[in-house]
């Protein structure tokens, strides 16, 4: 499946000072709305897609198209396409030789993003011998009873729901590892993603799973991991003038742990202070 995605922001909020104060920046209204057309791909049909040629919609309106990445058949279809990234990253087998020669040439005339969200894989093939995890209530805060029900009775059938989830999980690590190392080799920028939202996938932990498999599995360096989470989606998505480093002039996005990242990356899991747009959330 492929789809476009427009981003447009326009925001409110304290920028990072000289001396360190909260200073108002001035709220415009953004000159054009929101847009989110999608555009399906069945890629088990007949259907073909158009290429993003600079007549295309997604191109004239300066969208980045995205597709998802876990298929040989929709990745080549979509590498054909032109799609800008790729997101998940299929469990089955390693990528196929025409398909990593048509990301080398992809690569070599210009950026191709991969947003491969390994670490809801590897967490599956854990979570069915052991679901322990799921049994922190942090998942619960801010919703509503009816909806925390409704969560705790399908987990209760997790083992049953996990026979489903059998393709979305990665029974060999080792080779699951290699694939990942097998898009770096190509020259993809990697992005890091989550996913969260699947069953037993929570986006209270989705973030630091991700990461803790990034480094601590697959040998990403911590910092290179830490850059791909936060200034290279910044200047993916064009909004790196006010975000994705701590700057002057930029909006105090800011997560303070106890520890160093660099040598334990699994501290991020409990941020001591969490700032957003100049302001103390936690």
């Amino acid at each position: 499946m492929c789809w476009f995605r427009a981003l447009n922001l326009a925001c409110c909020a304290p920028r990072i000072s000289p001396l360190q104060q909260d200073t108002a920046a001035p709220c415009e209204p953004s000159p054009n709305p929101p847009v989110e057309a999608p555009a399906a791909l069945d890629i088990n049909g007949e259907d073909t897609l158009e290429t993003l040629g600079p007549g295309h919609g997604a191109v004239t309106m300066r969208l980045m198209v995205a597709a998802h990445g876990r298929a040989d058949d929709e990745v080549r279809k979509c590498l054909a396409a032109g799609v800008d990234d790729f997101q998940h990253l299929g469990t089955a087998a390693l990528l196929p030789h025409d398909i990593l020669e048509s990301i080398r040439e992809r690569t070599a005339a210009g950026r191709l993003y991969w947003t491969p969200t390994v670490g809801v894989a590897i967490n599956y093939a854990h979570l069915r011998p052991n679901s322990e995890m799921l049994d922190d209530p942090a998942w619960q805060r801010g919703l509503p009873q009816p909806i925390v029900a409704d969560v705790e009775q399908s987990l209760a059938a997790f083992e049953s729901l996990y026979e489903r989830l059998s393709f979305l999980t990665a029974h060999d690590e080792s080779m699951y590892r290699q694939k990942f190392w097998q898009l770096i080799g190509t020259g993809v920028e990697l992005l890091v993603g989550t996913d969260s939202g699947n069953p037993g996938h929570f986006h209270t932990f989705g973030l630091w799973v991700e990461l803790d498999t990034w480094v601590n599995r697959f040998g990403v360096d911590p910092m290179e991991a830490i850059r791909r989470v936060t200034s290279l989606p910044a200047q993916v998505m064009q909004v790196d003038r006010d975000y994705g480093t701590v700057e002057q002039g930029k909006y105090a996005d800011i997560v303070a742990v106890r520890g160093d990242p660099l040598r334990h990356i699994d501290v991020l899991r409990e941020p001591v202070l969490v700032m957003k747009h100049g302001r103390r959330v936690k």
